[in-house]
Formats: structure tokens, sequence, C-alpha cells
């Protein structure tokens, strides 16, 4: 777990750690997706199939994004300014 004291010193988040959060955020969608398309039902009328369409499956395939590129992300790159 990362310490919160860590994040106030402006230590960097290990890559390994965020792609770890993202697979369990991503696991925990999956997991309740019936809930929550049962959620979207009620609260905006979604029918299942555009639930996951618009809202689930955009959400799952963003952070799967996320999870393959975010080792690229977070590396090291020189970003030169203009003096002014």
């Amino acid at each position: 777990m990362i310490n919160k004291l860590d994040l106030r010193q402006g230590t960097m988040i290990p890559v390994s750690f965020r792609i770890a959060q993202l697979k369990k955020l991503y696991v925990t969608i999956q997991k309740y997706e019936e809930e929550i398309g049962e959620a979207l039902k009620a609260d905006l009328e979604k029918i299942h199939h555009g639930a996951f369409m618009c809202e689930i499956g955009l959400v799952l395939s963003e952070i799967s994004y996320m999870i393959r590129h975010t080792p690229k992300f977070a590396k090291r790159k020189t970003v030169y300014t203009s003096l002014a």
C-alpha cells in the first residue's frame, strides 16, 4: 500500500502499483457489471446492451488501454521550453 505521507513528499508511485490498481478496478467492474447495469437502468432507463456499450464496456476498454500504456506514459522524457 502506498503511504499517504510518501505522496505528500512527492515520491513517485511505482508503475507496477498503478497497473495493479487498474487491474483491480477492471476486475471489480466486471464483478459488479450486473449491478452497475441495473443502476443505469433504474437511473437512466438504459437497457443492458446500451449500458454495456456506452458505459461499462467503454470504461473497461479505457482501463485496458491504460494498463497497456502506463509504462510508456510513466517514462521520463525531456521537454524543452522556451526561455520566455
